[in-house]
């Protein structure tokens, strides 16, 4: 699915020329230095080729994710998107497990891979998928609230409104205000579809509370004028 990548040459491995170049230093200077400095210039090449061998990594797993895209995009254009969906869908693991170098890659692709399931109708792997996104992404962070949005809806999708609730929650006292509003809005149909009347229309006014306009809050307008 993936094409090699045309930017990639063949090149010398940096990380064990670093070492090479600095045992051999070594090994020209012993008389000039003792074993402890040039055990920490050993160790501080290491950690440089270790910097380094990360950001190739991520460099590649970036690369590899916009080719994935690309790619996607070019199949949607021409044998349209509900057969883009199923062939990438199903060779999701394939995709992600050559992505995985590249950590916030990684969970952009888990990010952009639970929507597509989500879109699919495939609730289970995209709550899974949406859940992996959320966790590795920081606390407070607007892309977290959108994993977990992403994720609470697809439960309910599975039927276990109690579990999306307890993550609309989640996405309601975090410091990023991204998707806060949507959540309540979903948190307050759950509790109105649960018989919790008071508690929903609570919700639906917290929303209408907002200085900014919004669908979110017109729709909130509509449950609270309706009652």
């Amino acid at each position: 699915m993936q094409k090699e990548n045309p930017q990639a040459v063949a090149e010398k491995d940096r990380f064990v020329e670093f070492v090479e170049k600095t045992l051999v230093a070594v090994r020209e200077h012993k008389s000039q230095v003792t074993l402890g400095v040039a055990g920490v210039v050993l160790c501080l090449v290491l950690v440089a080729g270790t910097g380094l061998y990360r950001h190739k990594a991520a460099r590649q797993a970036s690369l590899a994710f916009q080719t994935l895209k690309v790619d996607f995009q070019a199949l949607e254009a021409k044998e349209g998107r509900e057969v883009a969906l199923q062939r990438w869908l199903g060779q999701a693991p394939d995709a992600l497990a050559s992505i995985k170098g590249g950590a916030a890659t990684y969970d952009a692709a888990l990010l952009w891979y639970g929507g597509l399931a989500f879109e699919s109708g495939d609730f289970e792997s995209a709550s899974a998928w949406y859940a992996s996104a959320a966790k590795g992404f920081d606390s407070g962070s607007a892309l977290r609230n959108i994993a977990l949005c992403g994720q609470a809806q697809a439960l309910e999708g599975l039927g276990k409104a109690d579990e999306a609730a307890s993550i609309y929650e989640k996405v309601r006292s975090s410091a990023a205000t991204v998707k806060q509003e949507e959540a309540t809005f979903l948190l307050a149909r759950i509790k109105e579809k649960s018989g919790d009347t008071q508690g929903a229309e609570s919700l639906y006014r917290e929303i209408l509370e907002s200085p900014s306009a919004s669908l979110y809050k017109d729709l909130a307008a509509e449950k609270v004028a309706g009652k």
